[in-house]
C-alpha cells in the first residue's frame, strides 16, 4: 500500500491535468541552438528508433524513465529502462556497440544486448531512492545557475521520463567534476545507486 501511494505521487507530480479525453503530452526539452532540440535528445531520439523502444514524447503509460550513458571517444553506450505499468516494476538493461560520425553528429546502433533485471534490494528500496534525489525533477545541468561547464567531452548522462500527460529530457555532463552544485550531487547519487542495485559503471 506503501508503495502504491508513493507512486500516484510521483506520477501525480509529473502529469498534469488531463485538459480532454484524447491528452496532450506536454513535452520538456532543451534548446540547443537555431531552436533546434538539445543535439543529445537528438541522438537518443535516433537510437531509441533504431532500437525500437516506446516513442515517450507521445506518452507513457503509467510511468518509464531511461537512463543513457554516453562515453565520449568510444563505441560503447548502456541504457537502462526502468518501466511501471500495471502496478508492477520492470528493469531492462542494453549494452550497445555505436558508430559515431563527427562530421554528421549522428552515431548509429551497431550492435545491441538487452537483458532483464532487478535491483538487488528491491524495487520499493531502489524507486525511493531515486526519487529522494528528484530524478523526476532535476533541472538540465546547463540551466543550474553559476555551472559553467568548459569540458569539451568525457561522460554524458541523458535522462528521459515519461508520464501518461507529460514527457522530460535532460542531461548531465561529467557531474563528478561540479559537485558543488545540490543538483549535481542528486544526479551523482542516482548514478552511484544504479551501480551499486544494477551493477551499471558511470
Amino acid at each position: 500500500m506503501k508503495v502504491l501511494f508513493f507512486l500516484i505521487a510521483i506520477i501525480c507530480s509529473l502529469s498534469c491535468q488531463r485538459k480532454s479525453q484524447k491528452s496532450i503530452v506536454e513535452k520538456d526539452i532543451p534548446i540547443w541552438y537555431e531552436n533546434k532540440p538539445d543535439l543529445f535528445y537528438q541522438l537518443i531520439s535516433k537510437k531509441s528508433k533504431q532500437l525500437k523502444l516506446d516513442k515517450l514524447e507521445n506518452g507513457f503509460d503509467s510511468l518509464q524513465i531511461r537512463i543513457w550513458y554516453d562515453f565520449a571517444l568510444s563505441n560503447k553506450d548502456k541504457l537502462l529502462i526502468l518501466k511501471y505499468k500495471n502496478s508492477k516494476w520492470k528493469g531492462f538493461y542494453y549494452s550497445l556497440n555505436v558508430e559515431w560520425n563527427a562530421y554528421k553528429l549522428t552515431n548509429k546502433v551497431k550492435k545491441a544486448r538487452k537483458f532483464e533485471v532487478q535491483p538487488k534490494s528491491g524495487w520499493e528500496s531502489f524507486i525511493t531512492k531515486i526519487f529522494e534525489n528528484k530524478i523526476e525533477s532535476l533541472p538540465n545541468m546547463k540551466d543550474i545557475n553559476g555551472l559553467v561547464d568548459r569540458w569539451s567531452d568525457g561522460k554524458t548522462y541523458s535522462i528521459e521520463i515519461a508520464t501518461k500527460s507529460k514527457y522530460r529530457f535532460y542531461k548531465y555532463h561529467l557531474p563528478e567534476k561540479f559537485l558543488e552544485f545540490e543538483e549535481v550531487k542528486n544526479m551523482t547519487e542516482i548514478l552511484k545507486v544504479i551501480e551499486s542495485e544494477f551493477g551499471i559503471k558511470r
